[in-house]
Order: C-alpha cells, then structure tokens, then sequence
C-alpha cells in the first residue's frame, strides 16, 4: 500500500504584514474560488528589483537581495489568495516593530524542489477577511510512500529587526 501526499507548513500570522517573493507580478497566480483575488491582484501585488529591508551579513543570504521580489500587501481585511512556483527557496515578510521605522523580518528558506504539487504552487498567500490575519504557505513537492517509509521538508527560519 502507498499514500500520496503534500507537506505543507502554514503559518498564520497577525496584520498587518508585506510578504515578499521572489518572483515577477505575472508569475503569481490568483485563486478564482478565493474571494476576490482575481480583482484585488492589480491592486495588493507589486514587482520590486529591491527589498526595502537589510539582510543581515553572514546569514547564507546575503545574495537575496539581488533577486526580483514582488510585495503582496496584507493590510487589511480582505479575502484573497495567491499562489506561484519558484526557482529559489524564499520567502520574506515584514512586520510593524516597536520602532516602526524598523520592522520586524522573517525570512524562511526552503529546498525549491521541482515535482508534483497539488496546488501547482511552491508559495500560497492566504488572507483573511474575517479574521485578523494573514497565511504564509511553504509546499513540497508530492511523495509516494509505502508502508514504514518517513518524509521530510526541511525549513530554516531567520528573525531580525531591520537595521
């Protein structure tokens, strides 16, 4: 006997927050069964050759700065999904500090692995109209296990304040 299926980490974090990935504006796909997706793309999605944030030296990531981002603003109350496929592993919000001139950052950083998926979408934004927040969404790709056989999705997660 063998079982089909996805690991996938959800995340749900408090607004309001700006989620970046690395990928162009046309690369990210709205779910037409998610509220208002399709309408509110235009408006919440936005292509950047930069990150308005300092990632910090010495974090295997001093490179991410370099790719094109596009931000998804999660604001407000609104009921709107994407998703999209990417080549590098990334996945950056940001969120209101104390200082809020200086925002807190999470950055998680996964293996990109091309295969199957069910949602054909390595990154899934979800945010909530009803509730006050937002969902992050990390997928692999679908495995096949028999009996006794384990499976793994490995994730590294950074915290900082922007400097």
């Amino acid at each position: 006997a063998q079982l089909t299926l996805e690991l996938w980490n959800v995340s749900q974090v408090r607004r309001p927050l700006h989620v970046f990935v690395p990928q162009g504006k046309a690369q990210i796909r709205p779910y037409a069964n998610e509220g208002n997706s399709i309408r509110l793309k235009d408006a919440l999605v936005h292509q950047s050759s930069t990150l308005p944030v300092k990632i910090p030296s010495g974090s295997e990531l001093d490179g991410a700065a370099a790719i094109d981002w596009s931000r998804i603003e999660c604001q407000k109350p609104a009921h709107f999904k994407f998703g999209l496929l990417v080549s590098q592993g990334l996945l950056l919000s940001t969120h209101p500090g104390p200082d809020l001139d200086r925002p807190v950052c999470w950055l998680r950083r996964f293996p990109a692995t091309q295969g199957p998926l069910q949602h054909n979408a390595q990154i899934e934004i979800y945010n909530s109209k009803e509730m006050d927040y937002a969902e992050l969404e990390v997928h692999a790709p679908s495995s096949e296990l028999a009996l006794g056989q384990k499976t793994s999705f490995h994730q590294d997660w950074l915290f900082w304040q922007n400097l």
